[in-house]
């Protein structure tokens, strides 16, 4: 795990005093807490810890300043990836979209000095995968219509369409471009359909030829996949109309693609959501319980206090619990 450290949190030492509040001693030093975060059980609490005691203060500090620093983004990216921080973040989506579209958006390939290159492409990385989260956990039309109006758009088609695995984007990044595009597509409305498809128009023939030329991939290997996601934009977009409603997929259904399950909130649980969906805290929209019983102890165990730090901030910022 990296050291992420923004102003007035360090996060490293919540996470060291969360783990060991759940049981886990002696994990104040790094490679301790290296190794309680190899197993997925401790991975998820990790996450978990990040957006239920953390939240209020990062989103606080990334939307009072100009230009937040790609470390305090970078921590919401992490937050990101357990699906109820997803979609606490997509309730701020329009909030965050411009510092977002700025590391996306970024001249990665005219920067000739290779570290500031390396460090760009990783912004943009975290950008554009901060973004597709939001998406996932929370996407709307309103989200869709927001990142088309934006002129973000363009800007994915411009990287699909350079060079192939050149410094300044690699595969892996083409095909999260490709997944962007894709959820765009299948949540918006026939005004972002068309934001696509005139993109899309205008790099049809780069993007059947990045089909083409991985189409002899192996299973598993990051240019197959950038084939398939290529090839199902491409069926999409080549019928000319939009997606009949029904084929569209239910929010919820995105959830299969976070990278963790959820867990039970309660210091006493740990069961994993599966099946049934757990309740969520309808204050913060932060914490999931699997039974009224553990909503109860977790309330007065800790939860509390990040309860009451994340509803005064959403107050203050005019958001709502989805």
């Amino acid at each position: 795990m990296s050291v992420f450290v923004s102003e007035g949190v360090d996060v490293r030492s919540v996470v060291a005093s969360h783990l060991k509040k759940y049981g886990y001693v002696d994990v104040s030093g790094d490679p301790r807490l290296r190794q309680v975060c190899r197993t997925r059980y401790g991975n998820c609490r990790l996450h978990q810890c990040l957006g239920e005691q953390c939240l209020p203060v990062l989103l606080g500090q990334v939307l009072t300043q100009m230009h937040p620093s790609s470390k305090q983004i970078e921590t919401l990216c992490h937050i990101s990836v357990y699906y109820p921080g997803a979609k606490k973040l997509s309730t701020y989506f329009s909030h965050l979209l411009p510092p977002l579209l700025r590391l996306i958006s970024g001249g990665v390939d005219v920067i000739t000095d290779i570290r500031g290159r390396d460090a760009a492409v990783r912004k943009r990385r975290i950008g554009a995968t901060l973004v597709h989260t939001m998406l996932l956990a929370g996407g709307c039309q309103r989200h869709a219509l927001a990142l088309c109006e934006s002129g973000a758009v363009p800007v994915l088609g411009r990287i699909l369409s350079g060079n192939q695995d050149v410094p300044w984007c690699p595969y892996k990044d083409k095909v999260l471009m490709v997944h962007l595009l894709q959820l765009v597509v299948e949540i918006g409305d026939e005004r972002c359909w068309q934001c696509v498809r005139k993109t899309y128009l205008q790099i049809e023939r780069e993007l059947s030829e990045v089909w083409k030329r991985h189409r002899e991939a192996a299973p598993g290997d990051v240019r197959y996949k950038l084939h398939q996601a290529v090839g199902w934009l491409l069926s999409i977009l080549r019928r000319g109309k939009m997606l009949p409603q029904s084929t569209k997929r239910r929010r919820d259904s995105y959830k299969q693609y976070f990278q963790f399950p959820v867990v039970c909130s309660s210091s006493e649980c740990s069961n994993i959501e599966a099946g049934s969906k757990f309740k969520m805290c309808a204050a913060c929209g932060l914490a999931r319980y699997c039974s009224t019983a553990c909503q109860t102890h977790h309330w007065g165990h800790g939860h509390k206090p990040n309860c009451k730090a994340m509803v005064a901030f959403d107050k203050a910022n005019g958001a709502r619990v989805i």
